[in-house]
C-alpha cells in the first residue's frame, strides 16, 4: 500500500511571506486533498507550519531544479516516501490520467 505524504502549511496569514500567498497556498492544498480523496488515494498531511522537523525535510528534499528562484519551496508538496512527485505545477494541472505516484514534475 502506497501511502504519500502531502506537506502543507495550516498557517493563516501570521508570518508576513506566507500572508502574502495564504490565499494562493490555501487553494493549492484544497485542489490537491479534493484530488487524492476524491480519487481514493491514501495520503498523510504533514504540517509545516507547526512542526519545524516537516518544514525542513520538504524544502530540503525538494529537488534544486524544482524550487523556486528564491530556493524555498512553498507547499503543498507532495512526496512518496522519499521520492519527490511534485504538486505546485502538478495541482494546477488536471488533466493527468495517471496514478500521482507516478507524476515527476
Amino acid at each position: 500500500v502506497i501511502i504519500l505524504g502531502l506537506y502543507r502549511t495550516s498557517i493563516k496569514g501570521k508570518i508576513i511571506l506566507f500572508f502574502r500567498f495564504h490565499n494562493q497556498i490555501k487553494k493549492k492544498q484544497q485542489e490537491v486533498v479534493g484530488f487524492l480523496e476524491a480519487n481514493k488515494i491514501d495520503f498523510q498531511q504533514m504540517d509545516i507550519a507547526g512542526d519545524e522537523d516537516n518544514r525542513k525535510w520538504m524544502r530540503e528534499n525538494v529537488p534544486g531544479e524544482k524550487k523556486p528562484q528564491n530556493g524555498i519551496p512553498l507547499p503543498p508538496q507532495i512526496f512518496n516516501e522519499e521520492r519527490y512527485c511534485g504538486v505546485r505545477s502538478w495541482a494546477v494541472n488536471r488533466n493527468l490520467s495517471f496514478p500521482l505516484y507516478y507524476a515527476n514534475n
